[in-house]
């Protein structure tokens, strides 16, 4: 007993490590877009401190950068995607039976997306430790599209509502997996090894 306890307690820790930074990154910077997008929709009034979606703007950028920046976030939720933890909670989201045709669509989209994902993985790691951080982001992002997909569907099997927004999302989804994964496997380093020369000299010379 206390054997399959120490396993479950391994098993919960490895999924809370991949999920804390996962939820975290996801809401801070989606809290960000909205935040924006309201000051974009009121215009010149949504810049101004006499209303207060400047305010939110703050609010929300905040949350990127403090108990831990968007990029750390990725940098700790990509060892769960990598290592195999991911995939081991999709595996559980899926054992539930589908309700109907529809649900085993989208799960089929679902699967494509795991597929994607995991050929992307597979081949990063051959390419070192330096392009797998280079392409963390991207992976990040496709692994919390198929999270969210899944608990999507969860949902819609109580709300119709639901059902139809998770439809929307996990089309939407697997077009942004497509892309990221395609920019991924190209390969291409230049933000890595020709560095200095995209960026320039930090400080000029005085001529």
């Amino acid at each position: 007993q206390r054997s399959e306890d120490n396993r479950l307690q391994k098993q919960l820790k490895r999924v809370t490590a991949l999920l804390t930074p996962m939820s975290k990154y996801y809401c801070s910077e989606l809290a960000q877009t909205c935040a924006n997008d309201c000051i974009s929709v009121m215009g010149g009034s949504g810049f101004m401190r006499d209303y207060r979606a400047e305010q939110r703007f703050r609010d929300a950028r905040i949350t990127t950068i403090y108990e831990g920046t968007s990029q750390l976030q990725v940098v700790a939720a990509i060892r769960g995607v990598t290592s195999g933890t991911a995939e081991k909670l999709y595996v559980e989201l899926e054992a539930r039976p589908a309700a109907n045709d529809s649900e085993r669509h989208l799960r089929d989209m679902l699967g494509e997306m795991r597929g994607l994902l995991q050929a992307a993985v597979d081949q990063l790691k051959k390419g070192g430790a330096d392009y797998l951080d280079l392409s963390a982001r991207k992976l990040v992002d496709v692994a919390i599209d198929i999270l969210i997909g899944y608990l999507f569907l969860e949902q819609a099997t109580h709300c119709e509502r639901k059902g139809i927004l998770a439809a929307r999302f996990i089309t939407q989804a697997l077009s942004r997996a497509k892309s990221r994964i395609e920019l991924v496997m190209t390969g291409e380093r230049s933000t890595l090894d020709a560095y200095d020369k995209i960026i320039g000299p930090m400080i000029e010379e005085n001529v």
